[in-house]
């Protein structure tokens, strides 16, 4: 069953206004009234993101704060698409530096080891050619555990996709794939920047018809919307100086094992861990950075597709979505348990809707704990919460494609291999 307790009182008090803190999940409290004490740092409940717990609570309070003030200075405003501007035009120059090192570490790599002159030259040779793949930019690849759709399988289904593509002046993806996630997402990937829709059928299973048009608007937005992160170019801003950060962490397992040299770089252990933490703190802060310089443009994008999905689907159809979001867990443990037992869509979203009524007089303090929850530099979503209040805030959309209940079952017809194949998944876990 999904949660069904209510939210404790804390004997405290909030220092504001006097109210009396809650808390939900167990999390550390906070006054629904005024959000005071919403900016803690809960370390518990929290999952590392860098190497040190002070470096995890630092950039919390950063990323909170860059939400609240992009949050403060779009909200009740019309959100455009992101143009260039200095952030975007700082993260793409960096980009160019980075690819051209990366070129000349590989270029170096293969002079050492075509013109060796000694010994040592070669393995010098051997380990700046493996860094430069190391380093290399990822241009996406096609999930392995996907089915694709095809129209000719799925006709309703890619025609309303290309009714959202079309609405949205966006060009249709070239592959539609289904998965098993409770999720939702499009990009592009490959040297030709294919166009890819993922639908996550327990996602898609648990959303009413135009809450489905309401996704679709969103995620197709993303190829219009200017997302720094999702840039060929820009985007190797963030990904170089991550792989870095993340070969650079302190860790004994790096200089021992069974070898000779492992032996050798145990001994030497403390001078290698006081090289890798200067190395890694120094790299994690320029990526902590490079992320904050990106971070209000691709929070605007967000901002921007979750507007195009409201004008879609309609305000009241977009902010659903988003507060489905906002307990996605619960509703997807939910779904998967009616998934076990059946792989008819309707019992999923009888399941989903069960969960969402029995959540939603909880759901403003679950909005406000998203927000704290979510708040992260490396984050690629403002918090769900947020992105709801943000479109509340704005004048009602009606929407402008409707997605009829038939339409919705053809669809839910054309793809039930894919939802037995769901079924057959979970009831094996």
């Amino acid at each position: 069953m999904p949660e069904t307790a209510a939210p404790t009182l804390s004997s405290s008090t909030c220092e504001k206004c006097a109210s009396n803190l809650i808390t939900e999940r167990t999390a550390a409290p906070w006054c629904a009234h005024c959000e005071w004490q919403l900016d803690t740092f809960d370390a518990k409940r929290r999952p590392r993101e860098l190497t040190w717990k002070w470096q995890d609570r630092v950039a919390f309070r950063m990323a909170y704060r860059l939400n609240a003030a992009q949050f403060t200075s779009l909200v009740g405003r019309p959100v455009h698409r992101p143009k260039w501007d200095l952030a975007r035009a700082t993260l793409a120059a960096i980009s160019v530096v980075m690819l051209a090192l990366i070129a000349a570490l590989l270029w170096a790599g293969v002079d050492l080891l075509w013109h060796p002159t000694f010994g040592p030259q070669i393995l010098i040779g051997i380990v700046l050619v493996l860094f430069a793949i190391e380093l290399r930019p990822r241009l996406g690849r096609l999930p392995k555990r996907a089915t694709p759709v095809n129209r000719k399988d799925a006709p309703e289904l890619h025609r309303l996709i290309d009714d959202v593509s079309a609405a949205l002046g966006a060009r249709p993806p070239h592959i539609v794939l289904l998965t098993s996630d409770f999720n939702a997402s499009a990009g592009a990937i490959g040297w030709r920047r294919r166009r890819v829709l993922r639908i996550g059928l327990p996602l898609w299973a648990a959303l009413t018809p135009q809450q489905r048009v309401a996704i679709l608007g969103h995620e197709l937005g993303h190829f219009v919307n200017g997302d720094a992160r999702r840039g060929p170019l820009t985007s190797l801003a963030f990904t170089t100086f991550a792989r870095l950060a993340h070969l650079t962490v302190p860790a004994r397992a790096r200089f021992q094992g069974g070898s000779p040299s492992a032996a050798l770089g145990g001994l030497l252990y403390p001078v290698f861990y006081v090289i890798f933490v200067c190395l890694n703190v120094v790299i994690a802060w320029i990526n902590v950075g490079i992320t904050c310089i990106g971070l209000r443009s691709t929070q605007r994008a967000e901002y921007y597709a979750d507007a195009v999905g409201a004008r879609l689907a309609g305000t009241t159809a977009m902010v659903e979505t988003l507060d489905s979001l906002v307990v996605a867990d619960s509703i997807a443990r939910m779904v998967q348990r009616a998934a076990r037992r059946s792989a008819d869509p309707d019992r999923w979203l009888a399941a989903a809707n069960e969960t969402r009524d029995e959540l939603r007089p909880r759901l403003p303090r679950l909005r406000q704990l998203s927000i704290r929850e979510s708040a992260s530099l490396f984050a690629s979503h403002p918090p769900n919460g947020m992105r709801a209040r943000m479109l509340e805030s704005r004048p009602y959309e009606v929407g402008s494609l409707v997605l009829s209940s038939a339409t919705a079952a053809r669809i839910d017809n054309e793809i039930a291999g894919a939802y037995v194949e769901v079924s057959r998944m979970f009831a094996g876990r």
